[in-house]
C-alpha cells in the first residue's frame, strides 16, 4: 500500500512538471507568435482598446437619434481628425526646430565636453567604446607661427585640439544614438507604407468594432468557454468599465498635461512649446517611460540657450507636474482601474514594448488590465494573481 501511494504520488509529481512544461511552451509559442504577428496584431489590439473606450460615445450618439452605423462612424472620423491634426502640428513646429537642430546638438555637445572634462569620466568612457577619439581635429595652418613652437603656445594649442575633439566624440556619439532611437521608432511604426497600411487597417477595425460593440459580451464568453474558462458577463462588463475609466481619465490628464507643459514653457522662453506641450501629452500615454522621454528634448533646448535657469525651470516643472500627477491626480482619478503593482507596471510595460514597438508601450496599461481581467476567470494562477494585483475573492471564484 505505501508504494502505491508513493507510485501516485510520483505519477503526479510527473504530471504536473509535464504540464508546467507545456505551459511555458505555449507561452513562448504564443510570445513568439505575438512578435511575428505584430504587424496585424498592434492595429488590432490599438482598434479593440479604442473601442472599447468609445463605445459609451457611440451609444451616447445613438442614443441621440443617430443610427448604430452613423454613430461608429462619427466615432471613427473624431478619431481621425484628432490623428490628422496632431500629426500636422507635430510635424509643422518639428520642422522647425530641425531647422535649428544642429545648434542645439553643437552647444548640447560642448555641455557634456565639459562635464566630462570636469569629472574625469572622458577618458572611461572612450575605454569603454561609448565615446570615439578617431575624430581628430587639428588647428588651420594660419594659427601656427613660429612663436607658437613655444612650450606655452604648445601646450594651449593641445588643449585647444583636445577640446574639439572632444566635443567632436560627443556630437557622433548623441548622432549615433538618435539614430538608433529613430530607426527603432521607425520599424515599430513599419515604415511609412507600413504605418499608413497600418493605419487604414486600425481604422476599418475600429469602425467594425464599434458597430459590432453589443455583440462584445456573447463572443467573448462563447470564446472564453471554447477555452475552458468559467467567465460571465459581470467578469468582462468590468473589465470593459475599467478600460473605459483608464483611458477616459488618461486622456482627460494628457490634455490638461500638455496645455500646462506648453503655457509653462511658453513662460520660460523654450522655442515650439506648443511641440512640447503635444508630444509631453501624448507620452502620457507610456507608463513610467513617457513623462522621462518628453522631459528631455525641451531640456536639451533650453541647455542651448545660454542660461542657466531656463533648464532648470524646465527640469523643475517636469518634476513639479509628475509628482502631482502619480501622487493626487493617478489616485483620485482613475486609481481604482489601475491597482497593480508598480513593478508590474514596469515589467509590462517593457514586455509590451519589446514586444510591439513604441506602440506596445502605450499599449501596455490596457492589456495589462485585459490579461487581469483574463485571470480572474482562470483557476490554478495564483502567483500570476499575485503578480497581477487581482483581489483574492476574484482568484478564488
Amino acid at each position: 500500500m505505501p508504494r502505491a501511494i508513493g507510485s501516485s504520488d510520483e505519477m503526479r509529481g510527473e504530471m504536473d512538471a509535464q504540464t508546467v512544461a507545456l505551459r511555458l511552451m505555449a507561452g513562448l509559442l504564443v510570445i513568439g507568435a505575438a512578435w511575428w504577428l505584430s504587424s496585424l496584431l498592434v492595429p488590432t489590439a490599438l482598434a479593440m482598446v479604442l473601442a472599447i473606450a468609445l463605445s459609451p460615445v457611440a451609444d451616447w450618439l445613438q442614443r441621440a437619434g443617430l443610427p448604430r452605423a452613423l454613430a461608429s462612424l462619427a466615432c471613427v472620423l473624431g478619431i481621425t481628425l484628432i490623428l490628422v491634426l496632431t500629426a500636422s502640428l507635430i510635424l509643422y513646429q518639428a520642422g522647425i526646430i530641425l531647422r535649428d537642430s544642429e545648434r542645439y546638438l553643437r552647444r548640447f555637445s560642448e555641455m557634456l565636453a565639459a562635464g566630462a572634462r570636469l569629472s574625469g569620466s572622458e577618458r572611461a568612457l572612450t575605454s569603454l567604446g561609448l565615446l570615439r577619439s578617431d575624430e581628430v581635429v587639428e588647428r588651420p595652418r594660419s594659427d601656427r607661427s613660429p612663436a607658437a613652437s613655444a612650450p606655452a603656445r604648445d601646450h594651449e594649442g593641445r588643449a585647444e585640439d583636445e577640446a574639439r575633439n572632444s566635443v567632436r566624440s560627443w556630437e557622433s556619439f548623441l548622432r549615433r544614438n538618435l539614430s538608433t532611437v529613430a530607426g527603432w521608432l521607425t520599424r515599430g511604426i513599419g515604415g511609412l507604407f507600413g504605418f499608413l497600411g497600418g493605419l487604414v487597417v486600425f481604422l476599418a477595425l475600429l469602425f467594425y468594432m464599434l458597430q459590432t460593440r453589443h455583440e462584445w459580451v456573447d463572443r467573448a464568453m462563447d470564446t472564453l468557454r471554447r477555452l475552458g474558462l468559467r467567465p460571465n458577463a459581470g467578469h468582462l462588463e468590468k473589465v470593459r468599465g475599467e478600460i473605459v475609466t483608464y483611458i477616459g481619465c488618461l486622456s482627460l490628464v494628457a490634455t490638461g498635461y500638455a496645455t500646462l507643459v506648453s503655457l509653462i514653457l511658453w513662460l520660460v522662453g523654450v522655442p515650439q512649446p506648443l511641440l512640447w506641450g503635444v508630444l509631453a501629452g501624448l507620452l502620457e500615454f507610456v507608463p513610467y517611460f513617457g513623462p522621462l522621454i518628453a522631459s528631455i528634448l525641451p531640456t536639451i533646448v533650453a541647455l542651448s540657450l545660454g542660461t542657466w535657469w531656463q533648464p532648470a525651470a524646465v527640469v523643475a516643472q517636469y518634476i513639479g507636474l509628475h509628482v502631482i500627477e502619480g501622487y493626487v491626480v493617478t489616485p483620485l482619478l482613475y486609481g481604482r482601474a489601475v491597482q497593480f503593482n508598480p513593478v508590474t507596471i514596469l515589467l509590462g510595460a517593457l514586455f509590451f514594448g519589446w514586444l510591439w514597438g513604441p506602440l506596445g508601450l502605450a499599449l501596455a496599461m490596457p492589456m495589462m488590465i485585459l490579461l487581469r481581467g483574463l485571470l480572474d476567470i482562470s483557476p490554478g494562477t495564483p502567483a500570476l494573481h499575485a503578480l497581477a494585483g487581482t483581489p483574492e475573492e476574484a482568484a478564488a471564484r
